[in-house]
């Protein structure tokens, strides 16, 4: 496996295509990359936040997404993924431009809407196992993704993974 390398110190954990796509992002002039770690299993994650988007207690979204300005310090809380024995970490681009809505409210719950959660990385053992990209992410930003990267993931195989395990446990 290559791991991404940031100024000539290899990231260990990190794979090389994943790196290079959270640097991509972290460079973005209209955006702030953030990340929320959570304990929920990989089906809850993607019924939860990719359809409903992360449920926000308070008015600033610091409470709910962690963001730092050096990314040699989002690759290292990534990787240690420490918080409630977490091992999916959300990634979340916040605008910057304080009149977008970030945010809708259903039934008194402010949510950071899911179009703004680029998808979620995998963690175990301090290394990212796969990241799955959310289909309802902004429709509107240039990237580029590696299809045949082997830790880069469609929503679409992950919903057929699921099912295949559903069907094998019954």
């Amino acid at each position: 496996m290559q791991f991404y390398n940031l100024n000539g110190v290899e990231i260990k954990g990190m794979p090389k295509s994943i790196g290079i796509l959270l640097e991509k992002f972290s460079s973005l002039n209209n955006f702030k990359i953030g990340i929320h770690r959570t304990p929920k299993d990989e089906l809850e994650v993607i019924s939860s936040f990719f359809e409903k988007g992360i449920l926000n207690k308070k008015l600033e979204y610091n409470f709910t997404v962690a963001t730092y300005l050096c990314f040699k310090r989002l690759l290292d809380e990534i990787l240690s993924c420490s918080w409630k024995n977490s091992k999916i970490c959300l990634i979340v681009l916040i605008p910057k431009n304080p009149d977008t809505n970030f945010y809708y409210i259903e039934n008194y719950k402010n949510y950071i809407m899911p179009k703004f959660i680029l998808g979620y990385l995998k963690i175990e053992n301090m290394h990212v196992t796969k990241f799955i990209k959310n289909p309802s992410f902004l429709k509107d930003i240039d990237y580029e993704i590696e299809k045949k990267d082997e830790y880069i993931y469609e929503r679409s195989i992950i919903d057929k993974k699921i099912k295949l395990k559903k069907i094998t446990l019954k």
